[in-house]
């Protein structure tokens, strides 16, 4: 359907992976990705894979082994922090791979307390060590401000844009 409605770049999340999951989840998940890789060679899309539940890590592994140009990694700077990943660590983990991104902020989670999303700069993204890594990874795409709680949405993401373009000029 992207390719129909000529959308170079879709997403998709594959669920709670982590640093410790099983081998033969790992199997399974890169069963899943050589699937979706193939189908996104022949449509000629991009498909990116969301750095949510899946640690940076794994993913980056995954990505190689796979080896298809068209798929990528989605770099969701909230759920990494989270998950208690540094997004400005995406140079050094995820190089050349990203090729979309869903910016927002929020706080690492601790072992009785999960990591919850903040109205940016709350949280643990530091905006400008974040934008210089993305360059530094070769990132040429679209970055998303996204906001998935909070009272006024549309007021935090309008803050999260002027920071944003701050930071860009």
């Amino acid at each position: 359907m992207a390719a129909s409605l000529r959308v170079p770049v879709v997403s998709t999340a594959v669920g709670a992976v982590g640093t410790t999951a099983a081998e033969s989840h790992v199997d399974r998940l890169r069963e899943a990705l050589t699937a979706i890789a193939d189908r996104a060679d022949r449509a000629g899309v991009i498909v990116t894979i969301e750095t949510a539940g899946l640690d940076t890590g794994t993913l980056s592994r995954l990505l190689a082994e796979v080896n298809c140009p068209l798929l990528a990694a989605c770099c969701d700077s909230g759920a990494m922090l989270m998950q208690g990943e540094d997004p400005a660590r995406v140079a050094e983990v995820l190089p050349g791979r990203v090729r979309l991104v869903r910016a927002r902020d929020a706080v690492p989670g601790t072992a009785t307390n999960p990591g919850h999303e903040v109205l940016h700069g709350q949280g643990g993204l530091d905006s400008e060590r974040f934008l210089a890594a993305l360059g530094e990874a070769a990132f040429q795409g679209d970055i998303v401000l996204t906001r998935k709680t909070g009272a006024n949405a549309a007021a935090d993401l309008l803050l999260a844009r002027q920071a944003f373009e701050r930071h860009l000029a």
